[in-house]
């Protein structure tokens, strides 16, 4: 982990949540090639589709069980 990052001072989003954090996280998902789906890129809000794209990323790139408080 890198040891000059505040990590503490992400946003953490949630499904269910919604604004311009999680379209910039949709912006990113969509830049790598995983869909957050039509609805929830409109409405910039994290449904279904967009917690699905997080998970597949997460599965993709290994970072299921990293945990951050």
């Amino acid at each position: 982990m890198d040891e000059d990052k505040d990590y503490s001072k992400w946003t953490v989003l949630r499904e269910g949540d919604g604004g311009r954090h999680v379209h910039e996280l949709q912006t990113v998902l969509v830049q790598q090639g995983f869909w957050p789906g039509e609805d929830d890129m409109l409405w910039w809000q994290f449904g279904s589709d967009t917690c699905s794209a997080v998970q597949t990323f997460q599965v993709r790139f290994r970072l299921l069980g990293l945990h951050y408080q």
